[in-house]
C-alpha cells in the first residue's frame, strides 16, 4: 500500500469540497496558506485512518464525516 499516494488522493478531494470555503475565510492569507491548509487536514486524516491492506471501512463515507468536522472547526 503506498501511503503516499493515498494522502495525495485525500489532498484532491479535500480540495475539490472545501478549497473555496477555506479561500474565502477571512483568516486565509491566501491560495498558498490555503493549500497548505488542506495538505494539512489530508495528512491528519490519513494518520487518523491508518488505512490497512484489508481494510472494510467506507472511505468516501469517512472522509465525508471528517469534511463535516472541518466545516464545523472553521465555522464554514
Amino acid at each position: 500500500m503506498n501511503k503516499e499516494q493515498l494522502v495525495k488522493e485525500t489532498i484532491v478531494l479535500l480540495a475539490s469540497d472545501l478549497f473555496k470555503a477555506i479561500y474565502e475565510r477571512d483568516a486565509c492569507g491566501g491560495w498558498g496558506d490555503a493549500a497548505e491548509e488542506i495538505i494539512r487536514y489530508a495528512e491528519k486524516f490519513e494518520k487518523e485512518l491508518d488505512w490497512q491492506e484489508d481494510d472494510q471501512r467506507d472511505y468516501i463515507e469517512l472522509l465525508e464525516q471528517y469534511e463535516e468536522r472541518i466545516k464545523k472547526e472553521l465555522e464554514l
